[in-house]
């Protein structure tokens, strides 16, 4: 395991012994009626986002997100929604339900010129970061849940 996830299997676990959610943030970004996701090898799209830190704020942890994770800078971004829930996760052997809450943004970037970046070893040379219709995901067989906030996010006014 890479020191980037072992990292944030610490920072989980932890929030779990303290019976604290682990806030999360994402951002869906949009360019007219494409979407930026980051898409794996399996073919599974994700938004950019992560863990908000200790003693930051949400929307502070977004933009950073975004910066981190495309290398773009945020024109416009506006909160949508938050969400509950929770993924099964392990630290050093133990398996523990790490429960969190997490905050969902709709954005707009300066310049559309992105590219993968991220922190070391937290993507993989196989992921690749690109625009897609609501149909292309639809195609990639993201979640219901996903494409919900996809479809819903295209009647916020940035």
């Amino acid at each position: 395991m890479s020191n980037y996830f072992l990292e944030k299997s610490k920072f989980y676990y932890d929030n779990y012994v303290k019976g604290k959610l682990t806030q999360k943030v994402s951002a869906i970004i949009r360019n007219g009626d494409k979407f930026l996701v980051l898409v794996n090898k399996n073919n599974r799209a994700y938004n950019a986002g992560g863990s908000v830190e200790p003693g930051e704020k949400a929307k502070n942890a977004i933009l950073r997100e975004i910066k981190e994770e495309t290398g773009a800078e945020v024109l416009k971004i506006k909160y949508m929604t938050k969400i509950y829930y929770q993924v099964e996760w392990e630290y050093n052997g133990v398996k523990f339900p790490n429960k969190r809450v997490e905050y969902i943004y709709v954005a707009e970037l300066k310049d559309n010129d992105i590219h993968i970046k991220g922190l070391k070893d937290e993507f993989s040379n196989d992921d690749k970061l690109a625009w897609f219709t609501l149909q292309e995901l639809i195609d990639l067989k993201q979640s219901q849940r996903s494409l919900e906030l996809f479809k819903k996010s295209k009647d916020i006014i940035l």
